[in-house]
């Protein structure tokens, strides 16, 4: 990925329709998410989940969030990622050999 080319690693956060609620969606373990989806967002804007790679629709109910580089994902199989740069400032995932300390559950896919 390059930023520099509108690039960007986001995350889809995404609530339960029937939560009317206004919710904080930096909360990610609050109980009306029903969803954290790393994603890549093409220039096109078009969002390519992680794991699946997979195109990924955005509904009212979700809110996309910029992805800051050191942010660590654990999906529900054990799998975790890295999001990380190289010397270049290129932006990539990564599974890590050491395992983070503090990490973010992703789900809902």
């Amino acid at each position: 990925m390059h930023p520099e080319n509108g690039e960007a690693a986001v995350t889809v956060v995404r609530k339960k329709s029937n939560y009317n609620k206004t919710i904080d969606y930096c909360d990610y373990k609050h109980p009306a998410i029903t969803a954290i989806i790393p994603c890549w967002k093409g220039k096109d804007g078009k969002l390519i989940s992680v794991a699946t790679g997979k195109t990924v629709t955005i509904g009212e109910n979700d809110d996309v969030r910029v992805c800051l580089v050191g942010t660590t994902f654990k999906y529900p199989d054990g799998e975790e990622i890295l999001l990380t740069r190289n010397w270049k400032r290129e932006i990539y995932f990564i599974t890590p050999e050491r395992k983070p300390e503090s990490f973010y559950n992703a789900f809902g896919e």
